[in-house]
């Protein structure tokens, strides 16, 4: 990390709405920015950057993810939705956002993130042990963190303390849960829109994310499977079936995500097999 100041706006919410974030002084080093640069080009670093300022600047230290959001990144730097894209899924590729999250709720958001926004509130709030208390208060917060917090004399002389309301904090909590305990019962958190982009991309189709479409994906979800196993399953199935007239034909959605998904992702992660067996229609 870098070692001046943590700054954050000194007006406005509590836990949201930060002016500026730190950011490592040795960011274009990472192996894994390089990678995404890399593989989605030189560009890619600047829009991941981007999104953590979207993420700093909005709720503090998630995104809300919807099909929409590669627009909303892809408009706020004058680039393409389809860059925005892939960078999105690379960087949960890579790991520099959460595939548990994105899975299971929908939000863009991984332990590091966390982290510097732990160190930023506890620079807002001058108190490490207020803020640890609050953020283990708020959704999608993972229960251990290995935390970066600045000692005290590092905290920014200009930043006054903020008196926390606990009121607030409480119907903030219980709204999340609400909202998280809804999305799980009605089969959503939605990864749909990244999966059916991913299959698009790979095949050169345009699927729509349909109900249907919703309902196979949200069933497999269910039942544990992560959006790292849909990838796998595209990835292995678009290189076995690929230029076979008689299989080509099943890279579809409603076979891919149907009730054979877990046996294509055994396919996909043992070696190739010359019987493919059944398909679903």
């Amino acid at each position: 990390m870098c070692g001046g100041e943590l700054m954050a706006r000194p007006a406005g919410s509590i836990c949201k709405d930060f002016a500026y974030f730190s950011r490592d002084c040795d960011l274009i080093l990472d192996d894994k920015i390089n990678d995404l640069a890399a593989i989605c080009g030189w560009y890619a670093p600047f829009i991941y950057e981007e999104m953590l300022a979207m993420i700093y600047s909005g709720e503090g230290y998630f995104m809300e993810y919807s099909d929409r959001t590669p627009f909303r990144v892809a408009r706020r730097l004058g680039t393409d939705s389809e860059l925005a894209k892939e960078v999105i899924y690379e960087c949960i590729k890579l790991g520099l956002f959460d595939d548990e999250q994105i899975t299971k709720n929908s939000v863009l958001t991984s332990r590091a993130i966390q982290e510097r926004y732990l160190a930023m509130m506890t620079a807002r709030m001058r108190s490490k042990s207020s803020a640890e208390g609050y953020c283990k208060q708020c959704a999608y917060w993972y229960d251990t963190i290995n935390d970066y917090l600045p000692t005290e004399n590092q905290l920014p002389v200009d930043d006054k303390q903020l008196p926390v309301d606990k009121k607030q904090q409480s119907k903030v909590k219980e709204s999340k849960v609400k909202e998280s305990k809804e999305d799980t019962l009605s089969g959503t958190p939605d990864i749909a829109p990244l999966v059916i982009d991913y299959l698009n991309q790979k095949t050169n189709h345009s699927y729509h994310v349909t109900d249907s479409h919703r309902r196979k994906i949200s069933a497999r979800v269910n039942e544990g499977f992560t959006i790292d196993d849909f990838r796998r399953v595209i990835d292995g199935k678009v290189a076995e079936w690929s230029g076979n007239v008689k299989l080509e034909k099943f890279l579809r959605p409603e076979t891919l995500f149907g009730t054979k998904f877990d046996t294509y992702l055994a396919q996909c992660k043992d070696a190739p097999q010359n019987d493919w067996g059944d398909y679903d229609d």
